[in-house]
This record gives C-alpha cells, sequence and structure tokens, in this order.
C-alpha cells in the first residue's frame, strides 16, 4: 500500500500546483530551487516513511527544477531513492507542463511563450496579434495533451496525429450511423500539428484533413473575418504540406467564400511547376477572383502551356480546355475585360465562374488563336 501512496498522494497535488502563480524568476532563484530539489532527493532515502513522502510531494511541486536531481537519483545505490526518483520524475514534469498551461490560460501575457508546448512556434508562424494568442487559448482548452506532445516524442507526435485525423475522418465519412461533424478548432489543431509532422509519412492523412475542409462547422469559422488567426493556420498548414487535394479544396473553399488573404498562397502555388497542374489551374482562378492587374505578367507566363486540363461538347463539337486558357481568361479579366468577348465557347451562354475552370477552354484551335490574336491587340496596341 505504501508504495501506492506517493502516486496517490502526488496526483492529489496537480491540483494544487497547477492553479499557483509565480513571476519571472532570476537565475538565481533558479538555482536555489535546483540545489533544493538535490537536497530534497536525498531525503527519500530518510528512515522515516513520513518524510520520504514529503521530501516526494515538493520534488513534485519544484517541476522542471528537479529534473536534474531526479535524473540523477535514478541511478542512486539506494533502492528507495532511486524508485522513487523514477516515479516522480515524469509527474514533477507533467504537473510543471500543467502548472505553466493552466497560467497562461489563466493570463496569456504573462507566461513565456517558450513555457508554453508549441506557443513559441505558433507566434511565430500564425501571429503574435491578440487573436492569434486567443486561438491558441482555444486550442489547448481543449487540446492541450495534444499539444504537450510538440515537445515530445516525434513518434508519438506523429502516430496520435494520425490517429486523431482517422477519427475525425470516420466521424464525417465512416458511415450513415452516428455522423458527427468536427468542431472547427479540432480541424484548425491538427492542421497546426500537421505541420510538425513528416510529410511523407502522412501523406494520407494530410489528405484526410484536408477533405474536412469543406463541413459546414469549418467553413463557417474560417470565412468569418474575425477569424483571420484561424485562416492564417490553415494556410500555413497548406503551405508547409503542399498536398494537392488540400490546396485544390482550400482554393475552392477561398474563392467560394471570399477568403482574399488566400491571394499570396495561390500565387506560390502557380509559380511552382512541381505542384499537379489542375492545382496550379485552381489557384489562377484564385489569383484572377482576388488579383489585380499586377498579377496579368504572371497569368502571361502560362499562356504557352498546352497541357489539357478538360474535354468539354458544345453544339456537338468537342472542345478543350488548355491550362494557358485559363491564364489567359483571368489576365483578360484582371484586365478589366469580358472573357466571353473573346470567344470563350462554353462563356458566351454562361457567367464567369472562379470555382471551376472546364469551361474555360474552346471548340477549335481556330477559336483559341482568335482569342490570343485580339488579347495581344488589347493588351500591347500591337497586332500580333
Amino acid at each position: 500500500m505504501k508504495r501506492l501512496a506517493i502516486l496517490t498522494l502526488l496526483m492529489g497535488m496537480w491540483g494544487q500546483t497547477t492553479t499557483e502563480t509565480a513571476a519571472a524568476e532570476t537565475n538565481a532563484e533558479a538555482s536555489q530551487k535546483q540545489a533544493k530539489a538535490t537536497q530534497l532527493v536525498s531525503q527519500l532515502g530518510d528512515p522515516l516513511w513520513r518524510k520520504r513522502e514529503a521530501a516526494s510531494l515538493e520534488l513534485v511541486k519544484l517541476g522542471r527544477y528537479a529534473k536534474e536531481a531526479l535524473v540523477t537519483g535514478s541511478d542512486s545505490g539506494d533502492p528507495e531513492v532511486s524508485r522513487r526518483c523514477q516515479q516522480i520524475l515524469p509527474l514533477a514534469l507533467q504537473a510543471d507542463r500543467k502548472s505553466r498551461v493552466e497560467r497562461f490560460l489563466a493570463d496569456p501575457k504573462s507566461i513565456d511563450p517558450k513555457d508554453v508546448p508549441g506557443l513559441s512556434r505558433f507566434l511565430k508562424e500564425v501571429g503574435e496579434d491578440e487573436g492569434a494568442r486567443d486561438l491558441y487559448v482555444e486550442m489547448l482548452r481543449k487540446h492541450d495533451n495534444l499539444l504537450e506532445l510538440l515537445d515530445g516524442d516525434v513518434i508519438k507526435l506523429s502516430q496520435t496525429f494520425n490517429q486523431r485525423v482517422q477519427q475525425l475522418y470516420n466521424q464525417v465519412f465512416g458511415g450513415v450511423q452516428g455522423r458527427v461533424n468536427p468542431e472547427a478548432i479540432d480541424i484548425a489543431t491538427l492542421m497546426f500539428i500537421g505541420t510538425d509532422v513528416e510529410q511523407t509519412e502522412n501523406r494520407v492523412f494530410h489528405s484526410y484533413l484536408g477533405n474536412l475542409l469543406f463541413q459546414q462547422t469549418f467553413r463557417n469559422a474560417i470565412s468569418d473575418p474575425k477569424n483571420s488567426a484561424m485562416r492564417r493556420v490553415m494556410f500555413n498548414w497548406l503551405d508547409k504540406r503542399q498536398d494537392p487535394g488540400a490546396l485544390s479544396q482550400a482554393i475552392s473553399l477561398a474563392v467560394q467564400t471570399n477568403i482574399k488573404e488566400m491571394l499570396p498562397l495561390a500565387v506560390k502555388t502557380l509559380e511552382n511547376k512541381n505542384v499537379q497542374p489542375h492545382v496550379r489551374a485552381m489557384s489562377m482562378l484564385a489569383v484572377g477572383k482576388f488579383g489585380g492587374k499586377e498579377q496579368i505578367p504572371l497569368l502571361l507566363k502560362q499562356i504557352e502551356d498546352k497541357t489539357t486540363l478538360s474535354q468539354f461538347q458544345i453544339n456537338g463539337v468537342n472542345g478543350t480546355t488548355q491550362f494557358g486558357d485559363v491564364a489567359l481568361a483571368m489576365a483578360i479579366h484582371l484586365k478589366g475585360l469580358s472573357p466571353k468577348d473573346f470567344g470563350f465557347d462554353m462563356l458566351q451562354n454562361q457567367p464567369l465562374n472562379f470555382t471551376y475552370f472546364y469551361n474555360l477552354g474552346f471548340s477549335s484551335q481556330a477559336n483559341r488563336d482568335k482569342a490570343l490574336k485580339k488579347w495581344q491587340e488589347s493588351h500591347t496596341g500591337q497586332p500580333k
């Protein structure tokens, strides 16, 4: 029973240690706590059980300051000291992390970012504004155990990321019974975690995560003007992962919900010729919708690309949409002109739509050449 008593008592102490607040400590104060920890470790071998328990509790309260002393004590020749140090070390570190998280949640500006798991990287990548801090607070409140892994075992982080994504994916697509829409904060947290996970080992799970972007809860949250920080989390994940399916889904979502901040990532995607053509074509639609005349030169670089994106039929005639056709249509639009007037066959009876590109083609090469000639004349004032 006594061997179990220490664990029971230490667990009971967590509530106390997590509610304590502390001002920034000097190096001298830290050294004093480390020295105290060394002294307390020596008391773990005291003949009196009461003193051993008291020392154990104090070591938990010291948290990370007791780490070095506990690691050393784990190799002690005294079996009691060694056993207790091995028991206390993970509890002390966990209680310390919990304490720092609780202090951050109580007052996000009261603690050094490096003392909160993942916070320094989050603020660097997402921003240091109040909205970013508020978002991280919300993420921590619901997913503190997951975010703690950012400072721990990389393999465990990767495995846990896979499991959590699979769980959310199964909630939505796993069957008709028990379908549950994940909360936006769940998806946003996994996106942030996902920027720290090796791409090649988890490609399928990043694709699964991309399939969740159109869930109504996330769609509503990401399009809310007040949720700029959450959009930055999404853009950061997309930029680092470069998953074709997720990029295509996100660009489509941005175009449909008018997320103008997509423009820089759309430009970067278009410039990257290693990205699949259909994803780059989707990015051109976003450039056309959110860009300005300053993006026309980038689009003009794509006009000679004859990669076939799709085929269509109009009035019994087969037509094709080439990569360069989409670039031409978007350049015409950003010039302030109407692609319809340049002979795009399917635009004669339907408006320009930035959510798909299949109708931005021509029923013949002759029609395409006429459009290019007209563009050359209108853009430069010189016949082609």
